[in-house]
């Protein structure tokens, strides 16, 4: 498992995917919101040394419409049109950051890694990483992080992060995908499940609980 990303560079990613099982270390809502669930056949606590999570890039697709969004006028910078737009994670260099490693069927990984793809865009690179499993083994894995030159790319104080998760979460759930501060929740629950929190995360909670009271 640990010479998946190690073979010959001849050999598409693609090809690897129908011989050898699929690895990805999934870090925000792909710890609770994974693509092709039922396909995934291991799930570990992980860790990835060399980067950490950050509250950095602007989302169309987490973002929440106006007739279903709490009341006020939104974050300046953070509305288009009848769309208030959103926070999702990605990542800054340096640290670490603990998620779940997620091994997938190889007969179902080049759809799983086609869908995966498709959700993260060109805001994300694909990269290959090692990473150190809760197990006590190392692996390769596939990570999507922050692409340095996307123009959804954003650094904004807490503050500021929690003001537009805050306007961008709906009132009403409508199709279960977590929005605004549901998905800063999930992804604090996601490591309070694998007793891995992360301080920044939790930070911000708190955060979005005092920018809530106002």
């Amino acid at each position: 498992m640990a010479s998946l990303l190690r073979r010959s560079e001849t050999r598409s990613l693609t090809r690897l995917c129908y011989l050898d099982p699929m690895i990805v270390f999934a870090y925000g809502s792909l710890m609770y919101e994974p693509e092709l669930p039922s396909a995934i056949l291991e799930r570990r606590p992980a860790r990835l040394v060399g980067h950490s999570r950050r509250f950095n890039k602007r989302s169309r697709s987490r973002g929440c419409p106006l007739h279903n969004a709490p009341p006020g006028p939104g974050v300046p910078g953070f509305v288009d049109g009848d769309l208030r737009l959103s926070l999702v994670l990605g990542t800054v260099p340096g640290g670490h950051m603990d998620g779940l490693m997620l091994r997938y069927d190889p007969a179902h990984a080049p759809k799983a890694l086609a869908q995966i793809e498709r959700r993260e865009g060109a805001a994300y690179l694909r990269t290959e990483v090692e990473i150190h499993v809760s197990d006590g083994t190392s692996s390769g894995a596939l990570a999507w992080l922050t692409n340095p030159r996307s123009p959804l790319l954003v650094e904004l104080e807490p503050m500021d992060q929690a003001a537009i998760l805050r306007a961008a979460t709906p009132i009403q759930d409508v199709d279960g995908r977590a929005r605004g501060a549901h998905y800063l929740l999930g992804v604090q629950r996601a490591l309070a499940k694998l007793q891995t929190p992360d301080p920044g995360i939790d930070a911000l909670v708190e955060e979005l609980r005092t920018v809530q009271r106002r």
